[in-house]
């Protein structure tokens, strides 16, 4: 089984974002993988979670391509010279906020985009970039507001699919991916050419657990862009998850002669970690590293990759430097615990799994961890609870992963209750 997390960028879902004029950022996190230990005697699993993205804009702009750039100075003193008014002005404030936004300065360009709305109410992309920055500082339902207002008094405009992407984004966000998916066919509808929509729809269908929805949204994005990075580690990651190491394989090979990136290498060696090829993961792993010295979860996958060679110091060593990259790291905690679950120093093991849901209570595989190491020190009950709640939060949990389950209690005093738990189909 396997491990998780994707990306570091895992655990930053206050951040949202997508510009379409570009693709989707270059760093996007995927949805998690699975990290687990499989062994006659001893296994250790963890769980996928829900999608996150991470960049630092929120939504997508409506600033051309090729646009002469302007700094805040030069703007402030063309609103300041009061030679311009009306809509030109609007359009001085809206350049400036989205000056500001990129800095940060949120609250400031919030004012300027007000500033840019009571000059000129009818200025429908005025309120998308709210809408982005409001989405950024977390406050969907005033985001949600913003888009709606962009959509209705934007109807001709030609930037209209991507009022709608961002409120599909807006709506992710909250977990309503139904209306998500709504929003994107309506961006979709509009304009058919854009490849991050498709990727974003094939997530919001993936998180309905629809995988061969979402495997045909990703699809459509690498034939509307057959350039489209992020679709093919999207792909790869499902294929993943549905134990196609050999399709995942090849879609991750395929990103990384697209990009060499971190990422790419971190998902790739997850996929060979679980073909059991070890040397290749601690590679494609110490190639993560160096292009992203402060990857928790890079340290982490290569803690369990020494882990599945039986490599256990090395493997503590690098699972105890993701903690300290990242404390809230869940997946770098539920890692540990599978080392601990792997030496059989089940009480050990408890702990960090107990860490590991205190940090993120959907990581499902983490109450399955936690259930094998109370059934190995003969806490059955306990045990059985924990890993029937743990794979009902899973999305598609493979067979491999079910009958490791299986294998491993069968091994303990509480070989007995192994009918109580999830079968493979």
């Amino acid at each position: 089984m396997c491990q998780c997390g994707h990306p570091s960028k895992l655990n930053n879902v206050n951040r949202l974002a997508v510009d379409l004029r570009q693709g989707l950022p270059d760093d996007l996190p995927m949805p998690r993988t699975i990290f687990a230990v499989i062994a006659l005697f001893v296994l250790g699993v963890s769980l996928a979670a829900k999608l996150s993205y991470a960049d630092g804009s929120d939504g997508v702009r409506n600033n051309e391509a090729g646009e002469p750039d302007a700094t805040i100075e030069d703007i402030t003193s063309q609103i300041e010279s009061g030679a311009t008014s009306g809509i030109a002005l609007a359009e001085l404030y809206l350049q400036r906020g989205d000056l500001l936004a990129k800095q940060g300065q949120h609250e400031s360009a919030v004012s300027d985009f007000d500033r840019a709305i009571a000059l000129h109410p009818n200025l429908a992309k005025a309120y998308s970039h709210r809408g982005i920055v409001r989405s950024q500082q977390g406050d969907f339902d005033r985001a949600l507001e913003d888009y709606g207002a962009a959509i209705a008094i934007g109807s001709g405009d030609v930037d209209l699919y991507k009022y709608y992407s961002n409120r599909g984004l807006a709506w992710s966000r909250k977990g309503a991916y139904d209306r998500a998916i709504d929003d994107y066919n309506h961006a979709i509808a509009l304009n058919a050419q854009v490849a991050s929509i498709y990727i974003l729809r094939g997530d919001a269908w993936w998180n309905l657990r629809e995988a061969a929805r979402a495997i045909g949204d990703y699809d459509r994005a690498i034939a509307v862009d057959p350039g489209v990075r992020r679709a093919y580690l999207r792909r790869g990651q499902l294929h993943y998850r549905q134990g196609h190491y050999a399709e995942a394989l090849k879609d991750f090979d395929k990103a990384i002669a697209l990009v060499p990136s971190a990422v790419g290498y971190e998902l790739r060696a997850e996929v060979y970690i679980e073909m059991r090829e070890y040397t290749r993961a601690v590679d494609d792993l110490d190639r993560s590293i160096e292009l992203d010295p402060k990857s928790a979860l890079a340290y982490s996958t290569r803690g369990w990759a020494f882990a599945e060679a039986g490599d256990y110091s090395r493997a503590l060593a690098d699972v105890n430097k993701a903690i300290d990259l990242d404390p809230k790291l869940a997946m770098a905690f539920n890692n540990r615990g599978l080392v601990h679950l792997r030496t059989a120093t089940y009480s050990l093991a408890i702990e960090d799994f107990d860490k590991a849901i205190a940090l993120d209570a959907g990581l499902g595989l983490a109450f399955v961890n936690r259930g094998l190491a109370k059934m190995g020190l003969g806490h059955c009950e306990d045990g059985v609870e924990d890993i029937r709640l743990g794979f009902a939060m899973e999305r598609s949990p493979n067979d491999r992963l079910l009958e490791a389950t299986r294998t491993f209690v069968r091994q303990t005093a509480c070989a007995h209750l192994v009918d109580k738990l999830p079968n493979p189909a």
